[in-house]
């Protein structure tokens, strides 16, 4: 009968701390929540994306393959014999005055009537309006959102037609559409206008085609692929959408790596306040303890009431972690679908989703109190009813010591407690400095690659140009409106193209280059092109496709889709353009591989005062031939200014997430300082009673919370520069591109003023009521 009436104590025992205080009760489960709504949160809103961006995908004819070639003409023989489903497209691009900006466009000529009978295989979605006929257009959804264009609006531009001439012609809107198989106008330069691939022929003159989408067997592929070489056509890429992973996957793998470390930090910081809390439990609930052990309750019964607790805060933490992440789940994926050009959008909860959501939280609560209930509870009954003996101690050096000496002597009394709570703050705070130390460390190399580029201003072109009409456009150019401000310039072919390295074929970056031009001694070490046939690779090139090691001399066999030539390695140098793999190479012997004879697409400007390059590169903008051939003028200054924002922000947006954690630790923190001040009532109370005023007292307390917060700042420092940064650095350097590692005095320095606020913060407020103890209760205290 005992035995059943301690039971039944002993979970009212665990219920009643909860309700008895609720303040702390509610920050613990807020503590845990946060982690539970991060897990969940995550899972949701990505397997909703990938969900409705899949749905997408079914509402269009997907292709086998999509084979991008350079500009080419149509021949009916390439397909004729051949099973298969077939579909064109021809994509230019060109710029156009858009609510007094100019905007860049890219004119996609589809078939229309393919898509009117359901047989198109672009994977276009039309959202709203009509198919547009001659001189009409379809418009992508978000862009007309963002720029406020409606049905019916006309936009006007030039096309360059192969001569060079330009053609005007002017566009009107019928309607609006996605194209479900790309990130849209959010994360893109420039935009989709659909019109009909007749009318571009009209207007060109030519039966031009750039991409060739087909349904069909993998043979027939090959097939294809072979008949364009015989007619002259270069494949610079042959995609295969089923076995591509959607553009929106690796945008969710950087915010899972995010979402992981902020909640792996929550989990940390979440299970040192649940124990926090549970020992504050245990504290105010001994005398009850002590009885309960005295009627006959048993060591694991008190060990199981406080675990109970521990797991309704880990419980009720989850329940409104997993509910917040559903309930937001609408709300958050409506605001994803525009920016991830989502048609359709499908909310979809995973089960795994509200299972980890909730077994963390729970899991965390259970695991982290367990250290102070096995210590606290072996304490024999009669034990909780003595007087804390510290009480004769401090009375017998308080008037030997200084204010200091109190506070350092504190400070060491609950070693484990103090110990937990300083891993807390160290946590939070080395995330934030990562944060900062990783931003600074991507400014110093975008700073040190933009120093050493050889150009003031650079031209781009998404097609190829042939090199003396792009020459002769940049020379009248500068003759007419700055004659005296060109130092030199230099014509160039970049190219993305699949090719065979040893025996798989991979997407190369090649940049043809003028080796004699005095503006590439910056890049290329002296000697790196021996010999007419010889090319330069980068370091991550080495280390990804020739195996990391020294190739210089060494021979190296390159194959495209129609040809194959063997070069030699002249040079390694560790460039970290396009992502780090590129092959540098004569432009002449780009052009003869790559079959371009006589074409460029990046012109580099040098001027004779750099620091107009900026505003040069706004007046090109403006010129109408510049403008016809939708070349892209970027001022390196101009580069780095966006670089730097785009650094900022994501700083900015990572610290606002980390932050969350910063928020979580000064909650830990006050509970572990009051917990602290609180069992030392009767001391506060005896101060008073032998002099001592409250703020004495309260500094007391502040000066041992900025020791603890020093303490702190030693942890956060090596947490942040030696693991979390390093691992980041190395893991950017080893899959994108060399990065440096930059952790400065600053960065320290911010260090300790984040610990020192945080600690402080939670101290502050315990501190204050300690300080206003009333001598009398405090004297009764137990």
């Amino acid at each position: 009968m005992v035995r059943l009436v301690v039971k039944k104590l002993l979970v009212k025992l665990a219920f009643h701390n909860l309700r008895s205080h609720k303040f702390r009760s509610i920050l613990t489960i807020i503590g845990l929540a946060i982690a539970g709504l991060g897990i969940a949160g995550f899972i949701i809103a990505s397997t909703s994306i990938i969900t409705s961006a899949q749905k997408s995908f079914g509402m269009v004819n997907s292709p086998t393959a999509i084979i991008y070639v350079r500009d080419a003409e149509w021949n009916q023989t390439l397909v004729s014999g051949l099973n298969l489903q077939y579909d064109l497209q021809y994509r230019i691009m060109t710029t156009a005055i858009i609510n007094g900006q100019i905007q860049r466009i890219t004119i996609h000529g589809i078939n229309v009537s393919k898509i009117a009978t359901d047989e198109s295989l672009l994977p276009i979605i039309i959202d709203e309006g009509t198919l547009p006929n001659d001189s009409e257009g379809l418009i992508e959804n978000a862009a007309s959102k963002a720029l406020g264009i409606q049905k019916g609006t006309i936009l006007s531009f030039n096309l360059p037609n192969q001569e060079g001439s330009l053609v005007n012609t002017s566009i009107k809107i019928t309607g609006f559409a996605t194209n479900v198989n790309d990130l849209g106008y959010t994360f893109s330069s420039a935009i989709d206008i659909w019109v009909s691939l007749n009318y571009i022929h009209k207007l060109l003159k030519r039966k031009l085609f750039t991409t060739l989408y087909i349904k069909s067997e993998n043979s027939t592929i090959t097939e294809i692929v072979n008949r364009m070489d015989k007619n002259g056509i270069f494949v610079e890429h042959v995609e295969y959408p089923e076995k591509q992973e959607d553009p929106r996957k690796e945008i969710l793998d950087v915010l899972q790596v995010l979402t992981l470390i902020t909640s792996g930090i929550g989990i940390l910081i979440g299970g040192i306040l649940c124990s926090s809390t549970i020992n504050m439990a245990i504290a105010a609930e001994r005398k009850n303890i002590a009885l309960l052990k005295i009627i006959g309750g048993r060591q694991h019964q008190l060990f199981y009431a406080y675990l109970l607790e521990a797991f309704l805060l880990g419980f009720f933490g989850s329940i409104i972690g997993v509910g917040v992440a559903i309930a937001s789940g609408a709300f958050i994926l409506k605001q994803f679908a525009e920016p991830f050009n989502l048609p359709v959008v499908e909310l979809v909860v995973p089960i795994n989703a509200i299972v980890i959501g909730m077994a963390v939280p729970i899991l965390t609560s259970l695991i982290f109190p367990i250290p102070a209930l096995v210590g606290v509870l072996k304490v024999k009954p009669l034990q909780f009813f003595k007087k804390d003996s510290m009480v004769s101690q401090f009375l017998h050096k308080v008037p030997k010591d200084s204010i200091i000496g109190f506070s350092i002597g504190n400070l060491a009394r609950n070693r484990k407690r103090m110990a937990l709570n300083i891993l807390m703050v160290a946590l939070a705070v080395s995330l934030v400095v990562s944060v900062q130390s990783l931003s600074d460390s991507y400014t110093y190399e975008i700073d040190q690659f933009l120093d050493s580029f050889p150009a003031d201003i650079i031209i781009t072109s998404s097609v190829m140009q042939n090199k003396t009409i792009m020459e002769n456009i940049i020379s009248e150019y500068f003759s007419q409106n700055h004659p005296s401000m060109l130092q030199s310039f230099t014509t160039l072919w970049w190219a993305q193209v699949d090719v065979v390295v040893g025996n798989t074929t991979v997407t190369v970056n090649f940049l043809g280059v003028n080796t004699s031009s005095n503006q590439f001694k910056p890049i290329f070490p002296e000697g790196a092109f021996a010999e007419n046939n010889s090319i330069v690779v980068t370091s991550l090139f080495n280390r990804d496709y020739l195996g990391n090691q020294n190739p210089v001399g060494k021979n190296l066999t390159l194959k495209t889709y129609t040809k194959s030539k063997s070069f030699i390695i002249g040079g390694v140098i560790n460039d970290k353009n396009n992502g780090g793999k590129m092959v540098y190479a004569p432009l002449e012997q780009v052009q003869d591989f790559l079959e371009g004879n006589g074409l460029v697409n990046v012109a580099y400007i040098s001027l004779k005062d750099p620091s107009q390059g900026y505003k040069i590169g706004l007046e090109m903008s403006e010129d109408p031939k510049i403008q016809a051939y939708g070349w892209t003028i970027t001022s390196m200054e101009y580069w780095r200014e966006f670089n730097l924002r785009q650094a900022t922000y994501f700083s900015f947006f990572i610290t606002m997430i980390s932050s969350v954690g910063i928020v979580v630790a000064i909650i830990g923190g006050i509970n572990t300082f009051t917990l602290n001040n609180l069992q030392r009532e009767q001391e506060f109370a005896i101060l008073k009673m032998i002099g001592a005023k409250p703020r004495w007292i309260f500094f007391s307390l502040i000066i041992e919370a900025t020791i603890a917060s020093f303490f702190a700042t030693l942890v956060a420092i090596p947490l942040a520069r030696y693991v979390i940064i390093a691992n980041t650095v190395d893991f950017i350097t080893r899959k994108i591109i060399p990065m440096k590692l930059i952790f400065s005095t600053k960065h320290v320095l911010s260090s300790v003023a984040i610990s020192v606020f945080s600690i402080l913060s939670s101290a502050i407020i315990p501190a204050f009521k300690s300080a206003r103890t009333n001598t009398i209760e405090g004297i009764k205290y137990e």
